[in-house]
């Protein structure tokens, strides 16, 4: 995805599985100052192919955990944020790359005309070549073009259906209009369909997406009501619905909340011990399907 070209200080790469007809990202690699840092699309986190639990920190390399994103950082560099849940991989840079890099994302030197460069700095129009040319696998391994690339009408359903949800005047997204195009996302929409996605499915997806582009131009939205949904007791709410349980087993959820700073250590290692004693003294008492959250603050050696 990213290198830095000058003086190596990092790299972003992207693994897949080994299934040719049905590819799938399995995880983002970012190397930074020869850590390498694994996180895989279960959020499962490797450091030096070692598993890890986060929070991680080494001298100023960090991982951290925030909702659904993983956040891999060095200090004010570079940040690379994982979010396999919308499927969204983010790479931020500091003005200190400019003119440094280049890959998949492109060269980060404000000019668009140079983003598809290759080797010995020549660009190309042809975005598979640069794919190819961008590919770290083993160099006998074959590749196929697998991406969906074709044209669709602007009046066919699959256009009408996520421009309606998208960038249509009713759109829930209509506050963001002036801060990001949502007609890119539409084609996002489009291709999700094509994928095997449900309607609601693309539109939903594309939407978590259009909404994170939001976010980083300052402008926070909520999920679509549409795409807000909670299963109890095998029922599947939307939102605004609501239902009576009755008869509901008894259990409990537990929220610990712990300061990210070097005198709690030992938490890393203990937690996982208190949680299962916890479970154990609660299935005595009853309580069954329980629930355990773990909440941080502060972090990076903080007092």
């Amino acid at each position: 995805l990213a290198r830095d070209m000058v003086d190596d200080r990092f790299t972003v790469a992207l693994t897949y599985n080994n299934r040719p007809r049905q590819p799938k990202v399995e995880a983002v690699v970012v190397m930074l100052r020869g850590v390498a840092i694994e996180v895989g699309v279960d959020n499962k986190v490797k450091v030096n192919n070692q598993d890890t639990e986060l929070p991680f920190f080494m001298g100023s390399v960090s991982a951290v955990r925030h909702h659904s994103v993983i956040r891999v950082q060095d200090a004010e560099w570079i940040t690379v944020e994982v979010d396999n849940v919308r499927n969204i991989y983010s790479v931020q840079l500091s003005g200190w790359y400019h003119g440094r890099t280049a890959g998949l994302l492109g060269t980060y030197d404000n000019e668009d005309s140079n983003d598809l460069t290759v080797k010995g700095g020549d660009v190309s129009e042809d975005v598979e070549a640069v794919a190819n040319w961008w590919e770290v696998a083993n160099r006998y391994c074959r590749s196929r073009n697998l991406a969906w690339d074709g044209d669709v009408a602007e009046d066919s359903e699959q256009v009408l259906a996520c421009r309606k949800h998208l960038s249509d005047s009713a759109s829930y997204y209509v506050p963001c209009f002036q801060q990001v195009d949502a007609e890119e996302f539409v084609r996002v929409c489009v291709e999700y369909l094509n994928s095997g996605l449900s309607e609601e499915e693309a539109q939903c997806k594309a939407g978590q997406q259009y909404r994170y582009m939001c976010a980083h131009k300052g402008l926070t939205l909520g999920t679509a009501p549409m795409c807000v949904k909670c299963d109890v007791s095998g029922n599947t709410l939307s939102s605004g619905e609501s239902t009576k349980v009755t008869n509901a087993s008894l259990s409990a959820d537990v929220v610990m909340v712990v300061e990210e700073s070097d005198c709690n250590a030992w938490a890393q290692r203990s937690l996982p011990n208190v949680v299962t004693h916890l479970e154990q003294a609660f299935k005595t008492k009853g309580l069954t399907s329980n629930r355990f959250g773990l909440l941080s603050f502060s972090g990076n050696g903080s007092r």
